[in-house]
């Protein structure tokens, strides 16, 4: 899965010690290694330019290096909770991982022996302290299928980088594992979200009784993976935002707007900030967040800086994460998690805000485009991606099972990856499919937008 230009691609430091992470506060954690997991795909070429005690190994080889040093999850995603039922770890083997801040349900792990260095594992679970809980973002798993999104978002954006000369890479990426385990999904949430007798009556649920839609989304499940990463450094204190007024701000609003050209953003809800100026009431959140708003001074200066005299604003907020010191010797930058990016549908209609890390940048303001500016970007009709199946749907749609009534409001793009890991974990397809899978969507998309037409997608 790699090419004649990969090595170019593959900058940024070599990390090789946990002092290098340049974490403030790396306290050492116990994780055990997971029976039974498997390699869905390794970059080989990667791992034996980065590890040169590999560089004789074959793929067998390799692979079983891979699972031996990347396997694992943290002590409380091993123990029953609400989103497994855990996994006996009294014969487990057990090493030391690192959390540096904010890292969530990734962990740093050190390879000893002749392949020296550091690996990054993204899925390994919660923090030790913490329980994995039944809601989105806080189970502490990475979904087989979602990490496939993830990867696929990735290679597509090193495309577009590569095709029009930017200096920039993504986070080399040596390969994910499927875990051989199962998350619960969080049907809460969604039945929160739609009511059961609505289920019953979108025309997808027909063939389903509102019984068997229930029981259905009560137990559904989904395989959980490890991503494994190039060990890198984020910034301080596990901030992803800019400072004010530093060329990486600069250069993370100009990766957006060549994205956007694409009709592609990194801007979700969770990123947007709303300013609600109505008679009297001011009312601000930044995602689902509700930000308090203390006093009639508070509220000048707010009204003062987003100019929202009165009406309702949404904020598109840039959600372009950097690591740190990809190149100490340039300003190249290197990007890293690619979840949130997605194709829209139409044009851009919401003004950009640059956020920015300063304790003293009100709403983490630092500077905003609007949809008139010379240099707000709209999606072109030669270069965008196609928005049936790269977008968001324009109303609830999911493929025909009740469990993808998680992702009806999600892209065909993400339904059709989470799909995959079912049907790779039922042993309906291999692990060739899989790969083959990635390869064929990063070709369809590097197919439109050279061509600039749609192609159809065949299930």
């Amino acid at each position: 899965m790699t090419d004649s230009s990969s090595f170019s691609r593959w900058r940024g430091p070599m990390l090789r010690e946990p002092e290098e992470l340049g974490a403030s506060a790396l306290a050492p954690e116990t994780v055990y290694a997971v029976p039974g997991a498997r390699v869905v795909f390794a970059n080989h070429e990667l791992l034996r330019h980065d590890f040169p005690a590999l560089r004789a190994a074959d793929a067998t080889t390799i692979e079983r290096w891979l699972l031996d040093n990347a396997a694992f999850l943290s002590e409380p995603q091993c123990q029953p909770s609400e989103v497994s039922d855990g996994i006996d770890t009294s014969l487990a083997r057990t090493t030391l991982a690192y959390r540096p801040p904010r890292y969530g349900r990734a962990v740093v792990v050190s390879v000893r022996g002749e392949a020296d260095g550091l690996l990054d594992l993204k899925g390994t679970g919660v923090a030790p302290g913490s329980v994995p809980r039944q809601h989105i973002h806080c189970d502490g798993f990475l979904w087989l299928g979602d990490a496939i999104f993830d990867y696929i978002n990735q290679c597509i954006i090193e495309q577009i980088f590569a095709r029009h000369g930017q200096d920039a890479s993504t986070l080399p990426v040596y390969g994910l594992i499927d875990l051989g385990l199962d998350g619960r999904l969080p049907w809460q949430q969604l039945r929160d979200r739609y009511p059961l007798a609505y289920l019953a009556r979108m025309e997808i649920m027909k063939r389903w009784g509102a019984d068997e839609i229930a029981r259905e989304l009560e137990s559904a499940t989904t395989p959980v993976a490890v991503m494994v990463r190039r060990a890198h450094r984020r910034g301080p204190e596990g901030q992803d935002l800019p400072a004010l007024g530093s060329w990486e701000q600069e250069a993370m609003l100009e990766i957006e707007l060549l994205l956007r050209s694409y009709g592609i953003t990194s801007c979700t809800f969770y990123t947007q900030l709303r300013v609600s100026n109505l008679g009297k009431h001011l009312r601000v959140t930044y995602g689902p967040r509700h930000m308090p708003v203390h006093d009639d001074a508070h509220r000048a200066r707010i009204v003062a800086l987003t100019g929202v005299l009165s009406g309702d604003v949404i904020f598109d907020g840039v959600n372009v994460q950097f690591t740190r010191n990809a190149d100490e010797d340039s300003r190249h930058v290197q990007l890293v998690d690619f979840g949130q990016y997605f194709a829209i549908r139409g044009q851009f209609r919401n003004p950009l805000l640059s956020r920015v890390r300063d304790p003293d940048a009100l709403l983490r303001w630092g500077g905003v485009r609007y949809p008139e500016d010379d240099r707000y970007a709209q999606p072109s009709p030669e270069l965008r991606l196609e928005e049936e199946y790269w977008g968001k749907p324009a109303r609830v749609n999911a493929i025909a099972a009740p469990k993808y009534l998680y992702w009806a409001e999600e892209p065909l793009h993400r339904q059709r990856c989470m799909q995959l890991a079912d049907r790779y974990r039922a042993g309906l397809v291999s692990r060739e499919d899989v790969v083959g899978f990635i390869e064929q969507q990063v070709q369809r998309a590097q197919r439109q937008n050279r061509e600039g037409g749609h192609v159809i997608y065949h299930s």
